[in-house]
């Protein structure tokens, strides 16, 4: 097998992992952060905001970790190049939604310590008229 072929599979295997994790959390994350935001036009852009991060910090671990090991060299065995990318990857993934939790809940706790806004009155308070 060349290591195109390697590396394909293994990035096969990453992003069957990361769709299954962003499948998963879909729901319960865009509902938490719809809850937390106060609108819903705020909480889709965080969502989305959110699973651009895990899809980012995902590959960017897998690139880095494929270029500092040798696992995507012609001498290793194809099973543990397509491994080598799989453990990368779901190190990615995991630090990713470590990240993204860990935003959450410091959003969570900075939340609790103050009252929110009126639901509905966004971030921009209502202009007076005439007075």
């Amino acid at each position: 097998m060349t290591s195109l072929v390697v590396a394909g599979a293994g990035m096969a295997l990453v992003a069957a992992a990361l769709a299954t994790v962003l499948l998963a959390l879909r729901r319960p994350l865009a509902a938490t952060l719809i809850e937390l935001c106060g609108e819903p036009h705020r909480g889709r852009l965080w969502n989305r905001v959110a699973r651009v991060a895990l899809v980012a910090g995902t590959l960017l671990v897998v690139l880095l970790g494929s270029w500092l090991s040798t696992s995507l060299e012609a001498g290793t065995p194809p099973l543990l190049g397509v491994m080598a990318l799989l453990r990368w990857g779901l190190t990615g993934l995991l630090l990713s939604l470590g990240v993204v939790s860990a935003a959450v809940v410091q959003y969570t706790l900075r939340l609790g310590r103050h009252t929110p806004p009126e639901y509905g009155a966004g971030s921009v308070p209502p202009r007076q008229v005439g007075g």
